[in-house]
């Protein structure tokens, strides 16, 4: 009877992991099960519709006069925390002193809506009174991550806005403003055990240098940080071609650093599913050869 019970609070514990771990998901899965095969679109208000903004939602969605829901593509939206309870307050602030009541360019990437009546999109708007001092040719997502209202966040149709994205995101985390000034939203170190688990659910980005990499039925792991359970990088084997990408190569991973950013997991052990290349940032080459775990 102890044993069921046990067996049965085992299945109770990974079912509220599971739960807590979707819904911290900002993006919806239709968009996040875009094709990988999908091509990068410019970054760029070229071929879109003229449209007026008149609300920004509590999510950092973006209302037009036509009724429509827009989520934005390629920004993981600031949001408050305990050290910084007022960052989310100061960047609808800042978005709504922009963007209510100005015209805007949209370029939708669905037909419909997503199960929360957003449509992904790209959104361009005039830099007059914007939060950042970005270029002309204004994405929203790029002002709020060139301003620290966002990360860097991606979305299978930001792979066009990927490298100003990560540029604007670097320029923000290195000058500390607006979220990079919240001890809360640091880049983690992979051999932080305690600040692993403190992020597990959410959005997180974890650098660190490769230690071991192995092989699972269907996953390649490539554990980070120190020891093995510390964290790990999880790649389907049907998407390795993506090492190959980033001109890695598994036999030649030890002592590389890698930054990866996508939602922590700790079902299985702390850990990132990297789907896409853009979700890896290589921070030293290659090194020599080393011996391919079984």
């Amino acid at each position: 009877m102890n044993q069921r019970r046990d067996e049965g609070a085992g299945r109770g514990r990974r079912a509220a992991a599971a739960l807590v771990f979707f819904a911290n998901l900002a993006l919806s899965r239709e968009v996040a099960a875009a094709p990988r095969t999908t091509p990068a679109l410019p970054c760029t208000p070229d071929g879109g519709e003229a449209v007026r903004i008149t609300g920004i939602g509590d999510d950092f969605s973006v209302t037009l006069a036509d009724g429509r829901s827009i989520l934005l593509v390629g920004v993981d939206p600031v949001r408050a925390t305990a050290t910084g309870p007022d960052l989310a307050a100061a960047a609808h602030a800042k978005l709504r002193a922009w963007l209510i009541g100005r015209s805007a360019t949209l370029r939708a990437l669905a037909a419909a809506p997503d199960r929360w009546n957003r449509i992904p999109a790209l959104l361009f708007a005039d830099p007059d009174a914007a939060p950042s001092s970005a270029s002309p040719a204004l994405s929203v997502a790029l002002a709020m991550v060139d301003a620290g209202l966002g990360r860097a966040r991606p979305d299978p149709d930001a792979h066009g806005c990927w490298p100003d994205l990560l540029r604007a995101e670097q320029a923000a985390r290195a000058a500390r403003i607006g979220l990079w000034s919240d001890p809360a939203y640091a880049v983690l170190d992979a051999a932080d055990q305690a600040a692993i688990e403190n992020s597990t659910g959410a959005m997180a980005i974890v650098e660190g240098a490769v230690t071991r990499v192995g092989h699972g039925r269907s996953r390649l792991y490539i554990a980070m940080g120190g020891r093995q359970a510390d964290f790990s990088i999880r790649l389907a084997r049907r998407d390795s071609f993506i090492l190959t990408e980033l001109a890695l190569s598994e036999d030649r991973l030890s002592g590389v650093s890698l930054r990866v950013r996508g939602y922590l997991d700790d079902r299985f052990g702390a850990s990132i599913d990297v789907t896409r290349g853009d979700q890896i940032e290589v921070l030293t080459p290659l090194s020599a050869p080393m011996v391919v775990a079984p």
